[in-house]
C-alpha cells in the first residue's frame, strides 16, 4: 500500500512538472500583439533562458510562470503578474490577442 501511494505521488509530480515545462516551451518565440485593428501593434519575444523583450519601448527583462495562467514579468525595478493563455500560435496576453511569428 505504501509503495502504491509513493508511486501515485511520483506520477502526479511528473505530470505537474511536464505541464509546466511544456507551457514554458510554448511561449518561447516572437509574438505580434494588437489590441484592435485601429491601434498599432507591438512585439514581445520570450527566450528559453527566461528573458523577454518588448517593443515599442525596447524593454528587456525576465519572466517566469507563477501558475498555468499567470506570468510574472520583471522589467528593472517594476514587476507585474499578467494573465496569459496559449493555444498553438495564439497567445492571449492580458486580453490582447497575439500571433506567433517565429519560434526560437
Amino acid at each position: 500500500m505504501k509503495k502504491l501511494l509513493i508511486a501515485c505521488i511520483l506520477i502526479v509530480g511528473i505530470i505537474f512538472v511536464a505541464g509546466c515545462v511544456s507551457k514554458e516551451n510554448a511561449i518561447v518565440g516572437k509574438w505580434i500583439c494588437q489590441k484592435s485593428p485601429k491601434e498599432s501593434s507591438g512585439t514581445i519575444q520570450f527566450f528559453k533562458d527566461g528573458t523577454v523583450t518588448a517593443m515599442p519601448g525596447e524593454l528587456t527583462g525576465n519572466y517566469h510562470f507563477v501558475d498555468d495562467s499567470h506570468l510574472r514579468l520583471d522589467f528593472g525595478s517594476q514587476s507585474k503578474v499578467v494573465s496569459v493563455s496559449i493555444s498553438g500560435n495564439e497567445l492571449i496576453f492580458e486580453s490582447i490577442p497575439c500571433q506567433k511569428v517565429e519560434s526560437k
